[in-house]
């Protein structure tokens, strides 16, 4: 082996050491960011959808006794004070029954609210993952290719975030129904007393 060999062997050695080093360098970057754009996301996706179902169940629960026990009530509210059955008595039935009602389709779009507002959080978290993975691996899929996916999960979001904030106003204004009518069915009950 000449020394021109033994040089020439080193110096291709140092090369590929460098570039190894590049690329756990980058790979380490892109981790890190992945840990700091995508896991947060995830994470807030995960929490919304665990508030959602507990918003649901502790509201249904509460409005649902409130107007059962209403509703439950009414009999033995006749029976005390001697009301005889008439259309006022008829009327706040009926008061407690849509109030119910009302509650419910409420507390369903509350939900539905929650889970559009998590899909759009599940279409920002492929923006990101597939902004990180350009950036990480240029060249690997076409740059039109990409572009035209993040445009489809930016205009899914959007869609998603109206959707849930339309949602958000039919379950606010069925509460508002709902309380209505709860107040009309006892003030009816008070007046047929």
């Amino acid at each position: 082996m000449s020394a021109d060999q033994i040089t020439l062997t080193e110096k291709e050695y140092q090369r590929r050491l460098e570039a190894e080093r590049l690329v756990q360098e980058t790979n380490r970057t892109h981790y890190d960011r992945w840990r700091v754009d995508v896991e947060p996301i995830e994470e807030e996706k995960l929490e919304t959808g665990k508030w959602a179902v507990s918003f649901a169940q502790a509201a249904l629960r509460t409005l649902g006794v409130l107007h059962g026990g209403a509703l439950l009530s009414l009999p033995a509210l006749v029976s005390f004070f001697g009301i005889a059955p008439g259309q006022l008595l008829m009327l706040a039935a009926g008061c407690y029954v849509l109030g119910l009602t009302a509650v419910v389709a409420g507390y369903l779009y509350a939900f539905l609210c929650v889970e559009y507002l998590g899909g759009s959080l599940s279409h920002q978290r492929e923006v990101v993952v597939t902004r990180l993975n350009a950036s990480h691996a240029p060249g690997f899929s076409p740059l039109e290719d990409m572009d035209k996916k993040i445009k489809k999960s930016e205009a899914a979001c959007d869609l998603d975030r109206e959707i849930s904030r339309r949602n958000k106003e039919i379950a606010f204004s069925m509460m508002i129904v709902s309380l209505g009518m709860f107040v009309v069915g006892a003030i009816l009950m008070a007046v047929s007393a």
